[in-house]
């Protein structure tokens, strides 16, 4: 009869094998920090948008204040966007970039401390894979009869598709919109209503500023553009909230 303390051996190398099969199964986990070399003041965004061929205009502005002196360098979220331009906000100096599929490095005309606002001005367009949806009216396989919209989408990390910027959870900064739609739109977004603007063209522009620092744009609601043809929107006042809803 086989000794207990035979198979021992056996049993101890067989779960040493699951273990580690196991632990190489389990998925990689995504990073809780991330090194940061500036802290975000405030985001001013605009954007028009080309329907048919699901397309995004941006006009940007990042003011950012570096957390070390001897800064020179500025390293951005900016997924798959085609700049027409980068320069500073004032003046209008050209800024030295180049682009990866993901990022925007910037390199600055001097190092700068940590008293120094620096605001970068970028014009782009992009073809967002994420970040911003062009949904048709009545859509296939919906089951929902709604209208064409647009909607955009900043959490977890999706902002950096429709406008370049620290794209992690643990910076806050204030933002301000302006979102230009056709006339038969209506946009609604986080922030306080400054006004409502027409243009030549025959669009509007919506000037919207969220003055709290949070952690994300957009973080609490998405923006969306919801055409007025079979909506009727009213707008109730909570606290600082305005909270719109389908009239029935």
């Amino acid at each position: 009869m086989l000794n207990k303390n035979y198979y021992r051996p056996l049993i101890i190398l067989l779960l040493s094998v699951i273990c580690a099969f196991s632990i190489a199964a389990q998925p990689a986990k995504k990073k809780s920090s991330r090194e940061r070399t500036y802290d975000v003041q405030h985001y001013t965004i605009r954007i028009s948008f080309d329907r048919e061929n699901k397309i995004i205009f941006g006009d940007s502005i990042v003011q950012l204040k570096p957390l070390k002196n001897n800064f020179n360098r500025i390293e951005l979220d900016a997924a798959d966007m085609r700049f027409e331009s980068v320069q500073f906000e004032s003046g209008n100096k050209d800024i030295p970039f180049k682009t990866t599929d993901d990022k925007i490095y910037l390199t600055l005309d001097k190092s700068y401390s940590t008293k120094d606002l620096i605001s970068v001005r970028f014009k782009y367009s992009a073809s967002p894979r994420k970040g911003v949806y062009f949904v048709r009216q009545n859509a296939p396989n919906d089951g929902v009869e709604h209208p064409a919209q647009i909607w955009t989408q900043g959490e977890p990390e999706e902002a950096h598709h429709w406008f370049p910027s620290y794209d992690f959870p643990d910076d806050k900064a204030t933002s301000e919109q302006f979102i230009t739609v056709e006339s038969s739109e209506t946009a609604i977004g986080n922030g306080e209503l400054q006004d409502e603007k027409r243009n030549a063209d025959g669009t509007k522009t919506y000037h919207l500023i969220w003055r709290f620092r949070t952690r994300r744009i957009l973080r609490h609601s998405s923006s969306e553009l919801i055409r007025k043809s079979r909506i009727r929107i009213k707008i109730f006042r909570l606290d600082f909230t305005r909270i719109w809803v389908e009239k029935n």
